[in-house]
């Protein structure tokens, strides 16, 4: 049996081969029939199986009312000490799309709370940047904690956060009078986003609960703010609270590196943040256990889907279920399962991703040259060392979704060990490395690029 890390790296040490393994028809059903063979199992009884027990693991609720989720221990060890920051400022959750950000972050709330550690997730694509809305509704979530939250609030306050809540609560109102005078009879205040959270550390102190703040998919607290002075100010208040005065932890997740950047532009120093935890695919050999111990896929099903998905979860189980309903799996391809995700390549020499990433027009020509030697490079090592995380090429790359930037310290298994010590196109040591999104996009990069193709 071939070690899975073994597997990845003779799988991308021939960038040319690598490059085809995507477009080669039935790899997997291949696969699926040495297994079913070794298992004395017709092929497609053997799919069934692997098939039921892939959305079994997909679909089912576990006891905390949240689908499973496949995540490296490192990266759930990392997510957990996201409440034990008292005193140091914000932090940043960042990584791909894709790879289940937000399920982890909702998960790992619900195990901080049994270390008294009380987690509100405020989610920007659910409520845009209604920020005191949203935190009413995450608070609604549990009615005891809004129960507490309103006894803390001023009677005004407490009948305003009482109507918002009725926007997200099931059942009846969880409270129907305040301070004796029915609800529908007391008068309401206007309430800032400040002052919510600040009656929301109150309730979770006298409960004997570390509050821990995150807002999810933040790069729209910038890039779609139309007042930047208020989004300082709200960094400021983030600052104070989790820094100077030890109240709480805050957490921004994204999906944009460059966040700090905007941040930046808007003022904010970006000294104060933290720390940063990168959330990667599953790691080589945790996927192939998933694979095997979960899924019920044989040596040979689990290896090809390893070299052809990598640690992506949602991708993978998206193969095996293309190759199960496939009307000719013989000739079933990798990249079926992929979607608008194969164009990636190509998308970073558009005039769209070069507007978006703000190259004038005289300068695109030298910018596709350099993004053809940036793609060459990632296909072949793995990585880009950048003297900048704020490089040209790596903005192009990212919004194109081709690859992430790592910053220097920060811990990432998608980097290799030695991209450290390499040098910079200037010759200097990296401030960050420019990495693929994940191993499948490795792949598509290096059949983008092997043989030379004309992308432009």
């Amino acid at each position: 049996m071939v070690q899975a890390g073994e597997l990845m790296r003779a799988t991308l040490a021939d960038p040319v081969a690598a490059g085809r393994l995507l477009d080669t028809g039935g790899l997997l059903w291949e696969a699926a029939q040495k297994d079913a063979a070794a298992a004395s199992e017709e092929p497609h009884a053997y799919l069934a199986r692997v098939t039921a027990a892939t959305l079994s693991f997909r679909d089912d609720v576990e006891g905390d009312g949240l689908r499973r989720i496949a995540i490296s221990g490192a990266t759930l060890a990392a997510l957990r000490r996201l409440g034990d920051n008292a005193g140091k400022g914000p932090q940043l959750v960042t990584g791909p799309r894709s790879v289940g950000k937000s399920l982890m972050l909702e998960k790992v709330a619900t195990q901080l709370k049994k270390d008294k550690r009380q987690m509100l997730v405020f989610d920007t694509r659910r409520y845009s940047m209604d920020l005191v809305r949203g935190f009413v509704g995450c608070m609604a979530a549990d009615r005891d904690l809004l129960k507490a939250v309103v006894s803390e609030a001023p009677a005004p306050v407490a009948a305003t956060i009482v109507d918002l809540a009725r926007y997200s609560l099931a059942g009846p109102p969880t409270v129907t009078a305040i301070a004796g005078v029915p609800l529908d009879d007391a008068p309401r205040a206007k309430l800032g986003i400040n002052q919510l959270l600040d009656i929301f550390i109150a309730a979770c102190q006298r409960r004997g609960e570390y509050p821990v703040i995150v807002i999810d998919e933040a790069n729209r607290l910038v890039r779609d703010a139309e007042d930047n002075e208020r989004t300082l100010s709200l960094m400021q208040y983030f600052t104070r609270i989790s820094k100077q005065e030890r109240q709480a932890s805050v957490v921004l997740a994204t999906t944009d590196h460059r966040i700090l950047e905007h941040l930046q532009a808007m003022r904010y120093n970006t000294g104060h943040i933290s720390n940063i935890v990168v959330v990667d695919e599953v790691p080589p050999a945790e996927m192939k256990r998933l694979l095997v111990d979960t899924w019920g896929c044989g040596e040979h099903l689990a290896s090809t889907l390893l070299q052809l998905y990598g640690g992506h979860v949602m991708y993978a189980a998206q193969g095996v279920f293309d190759l199960a309903s496939a009307a000719d799996p013989a000739s079933l391809q990798g990249r079926s399962a992929l979607c608008l995700m194969t164009d990636a390549p190509s998308r970073c020499f558009t005039d769209w991703t070069l507007d978006k990433a703000g190259v004038a027009a005289a300068e695109r020509a030298a910018m596709r040259k350099r993004m053809r030697e940036v793609l060459r490079a990632l296909a072949v090592d793995g990585f880009v060392p950048l003297d900048t995380p704020w490089d040209d090429v790596a903005v192009v790359a990212s919004i194109a979704d081709v690859g992430q930037v790592i910053m220097h310290g920060t811990a990432a298994a998608s980097v290799p060990l030695h991209a450290w010590d390499a040098c910079t196109a200037s010759g200097h040591q990296p401030m960050a490395v420019l990495v693929p999104s994940f191993h499948i996009m490795r792949l598509l990069i290096a059949g983008a690029v092997f043989p030379d193709i004309r992308m432009a």
